[in-house]
């Protein structure tokens, strides 16, 4: 997923830091933990909200905020050809 026409200036926010590491193929090492990630004003009064649902899988969250127009949000998927909504709402590609 990469988004379009957002924000450079947005600010990146943590809430959280669990206990233990992530290392990454051998060449990111000791990668810390948190319970959520946050980009603030990825889009005038938009935040993007990223998380670890309860089975364990990787999320994220449009927060609209009072005068943020989720019209202007987009974002693409890189190497998808086809894109569904499943009956419970997920995409799947």
């Amino acid at each position: 997923m990469r988004l379009l026409n957002i924000d450079n200036e947005s600010q990146l926010t943590f809430k959280k830091e669990k206990q233990g590491h992530k290392n990454y193929l051998g060449c990111i090492d000791e990668v810390p933990l948190f319970e959520e990630v946050r980009y603030k004003n990825v889009y005038p009064n938009i935040d993007l909200r990223f998380y670890i649902n309860q089975n364990n899988e990787l999320e994220f969250d449009y927060i609209i905020l009072p005068g943020g127009d989720p019209n202007v949000i987009q974002y693409t998927l890189d190497g998808v050809e086809s894109l569904n909504v499943a009956d419970e709402g997920a995409l799947k590609y």
